[in-house]
């Protein structure tokens, strides 16, 4: 005998590999898709979501809007059926203006002329965390520039610096090496 029932498909297994990467109040996770999926959803603050097309064998979705706290983000795809997998569940760490209200400017130490356009700032050693120092100035044709001291140095030089102009520095911070965003310190 021949059956006539329409076929079932299964629904699409959980998502593998799930990882979160922390940002200023987002965060991004990213996870291996199963066969078969083909749109997913990101649930989190209990009930809200973000939906997302499958674009690739791994998938990044970034979620915004989320307060400084730890959140529990479930993932869960459907097929082109519509039937929905299992939820996976993570912890994703979010940062904020609390964390960024903490953090201090690098140390200035001392600064060394070169020439009327060219100085040098010396720094202390860099704070915990820091990813790198920023400094602003005016140069000599007037337009604002900027140089970027990565957190392993303690010096940088500004060249063609209109000394007679404010300059101006902060520290960018990651809260964890996988942080999706850079966090700033205030401006000294």
């Amino acid at each position: 005998a021949v059956s006539c029932k329409k076929e079932e498909t299964a629904a699409p297994v959980a998502v593998d590999d799930l990882t979160t990467y922390p940002g200023k109040n987002r965060a991004m996770v990213e996870f291996s898709v199963p066969a078969g999926a083909v749109r997913g959803k990101v649930f989190y603050n209990s009930g809200s979501f973000k939906e997302f097309e499958v674009n690739g064998p791994v998938q990044s979705v970034v979620v915004d809007d989320l307060s400084e706290q730890e959140h529990i983000l479930k993932v869960v795809t459907m097929n082109a059926e519509g039937r929905v997998s299992n939820p996976k569940a993570v912890k994703a760490k979010v940062y904020g203006a609390n964390y960024e209200g903490g953090l201090k400017p690098r140390r200035w130490k001392d600064q060394v002329d070169h020439s009327a356009t060219s100085i040098e700032i010396v720094f202390e050693p860099a704070f915990e965390n820091e990813a790198d120092v920023v400094v602003f100035f005016t140069n000599t044709t007037g337009k604002k520039d900027s140089v970027d001291m990565p957190a392993a140095r303690n010096s940088v030089v500004l060249n063609n610096i209109d000394t007679n102009q404010p300059y101006y520095f902060y520290s960018r911070y990651k809260p964890e090496a996988s942080a999706i965003d850079h966090f700033l310190s205030a401006n000294v």
